[in-house]
């Protein structure tokens, strides 16, 4: 697997053996950053948020899942986990994600809010092995870094791979996990490396 971020703070690709997978891609991103072998698209909000594209107007051929479910493509098997958060004082609907390929379990968490949505985000999902939350500056009501710290022990996740643009979050968060990794660009990850049972916060510049 490796993952890279995108244009925005909560945008990411993950690319797997036979399939790629994007959460929340922007308007922005084109083929030469994605590729032409795109094949599903995540989104933590069923309609364009902060300029994300609008799930309904994307210019490609991949499936879209913006909810709650379960879903099959191109040997990637995901389940959407909704509940409702906060966002720009109207409650929305938003969706955490669990993606399985090439024996790797994913969690990217969704806008998540307040200790009681994180308890349930993480007691309906179970254990992982990546665990991926997007750190967005100047948004009130973001989980803290121990408290995503707590959530990832709960799951028991090998890797935390905090991606966005507040950088001290990160870095608290990458504290909390106290092994850290800072790779430039994008980080590869087989399933060998999650053997080692020593849980690493990757800082992806």
């Amino acid at each position: 697997m490796e993952i890279c971020r995108l244009a925005t703070p909560t945008s990411a690709v993950l690319r797997f053996s036979d399939a790629v997978v994007t959460v929340n891609m922007p308007a922005t991103a084109g083929r030469k950053k994605i590729g032409d072998s795109l094949c599903v698209a995540l989104f933590t909000y069923p309609s364009a948020v902060d300029g994300w594209s609008d799930p309904f107007a994307l210019d490609t051929d991949a499936c879209v899942f913006y909810g709650a479910g379960e879903y099959e493509r191109g040997g990637v098997c995901v389940r959407g986990v909704g509940m409702e958060s906060a966002l720009q004082e109207t409650p929305m609907q938003t969706t955490s994600w669990l993606i399985d390929a090439d024996g790797i379990r994913v969690f990217v968490m969704g806008d998540v809010r307040g200790e009681q949505s994180a308890v349930q985000s993480v007691s309906a999902v179970g254990d992982v092995d990546v665990f991926v939350v997007f750190c967005v500056a100047g948004e009130k009501g973001r989980l803290s870094a121990t408290l995503i710290a707590s959530a990832v022990a709960a799951m028991q996740a090998q890797r935390v791979i905090p991606l966005g643009d507040d950088v001290v979050l990160r870095k608290k968060i990458a504290k909390e996990i106290g092994s850290v990794e800072d790779v430039v660009g994008k980080h590869v990850l087989k399933r060998k490396n999650l053997l080692d049972g020593v849980p690493k916060a990757i800082l992806i510049a």
